[in-house]
């Protein structure tokens, strides 16, 4: 997937009512040829300690591949490559 931008957030949980605190990551990946054209986009969420763990930056350009957990949440991410996109 390629990086297209990052925003922190916090929030608190519905469960717990803990302060949750983290990343939400927007990134895209081509659509399989067969279903359509283009680009599809999504937003992952990764929590500041998994963040700060990477041991990359997430730049929008940056290529790389996620990780989830049984539940369907990252769990982590593998850096492809980085390519920074220049917005200015």
């Amino acid at each position: 997937m390629t990086i297209i931008g990052r925003e922190h957030i916090q929030f608190k949980s519905r469960t717990t009512g803990d302060t949750i605190s983290g990343w939400n990551i927007y990134a895209t990946s081509p659509i399989d040829p067969a279903k359509g054209v283009g680009d599809l986009a999504e937003k992952l969420f990764m929590s500041d300690e998994k963040f700060a763990q990477l041991g990359f930056e997430m730049k929008p350009g940056t290529e790389v591949e996620f990780f989830f957990n049984r539940f369907g949440k990252v769990a982590t991410a593998k850096l492809i490559s980085e390519s920074e996109i220049d917005f200015e």
